[in-house]
């Protein structure tokens, strides 16, 4: 979506508006699912520090992402289109994918911590004791 996305020239606002919440959707879709992937990883004591650490993680890559986009697109004069839109979709893309394979490899060190999965024991049938009867 971020490449189609960036590679358009001019379209209506309607279809802009549409565009962004697809794409935004699609933004939402992946962040809790990481979340949660990456949230099992600490243990439990130490997981609000370690949700506080990746907040602001994730706030300094926007930052430096928007820094990064800033040098790449350019505006020649105050009133010219801006150029470059769609290398910064080409490298949105590349970084996604990049972060798809350390996704995985998250998953794969989660799903090697966790415990495995609880089955359902059933205890033995006990036989009745006997009885003894005073005569």
């Amino acid at each position: 979506m971020v490449i189609v996305h960036t590679h358009w020239y001019q379209i209506p606002l309607w279809l802009v508006l549409v565009s962004n919440i697809l794409m935004f959707a699609g933004i939402m879709g992946r962040i809790v699912p990481s979340t949660i992937l990456i949230s099992a990883m600490p243990e439990m004591k130490d997981r609000g520090a370690f949700m506080s650490i990746n907040s602001s993680l994730q706030q300094m890559a926007g930052g430096i992402a928007s820094i990064i986009a800033g040098y790449i697109v350019i505006q020649e004069t105050p009133t010219s289109i801006l150029r470059n839109i769609d290398i910064v979709g080409f490298v949105v893309a590349g970084i996604t994918l990049i972060s798809i394979y350390v996704v995985y490899r998250v998953y794969n060190l989660v799903k090697g911590q966790l415990p495995p999965p609880r089955t359902k024991t059933v205890a033995p049938e006990k036989k009745p004791e006997p009885v003894l009867v005073a005569e």
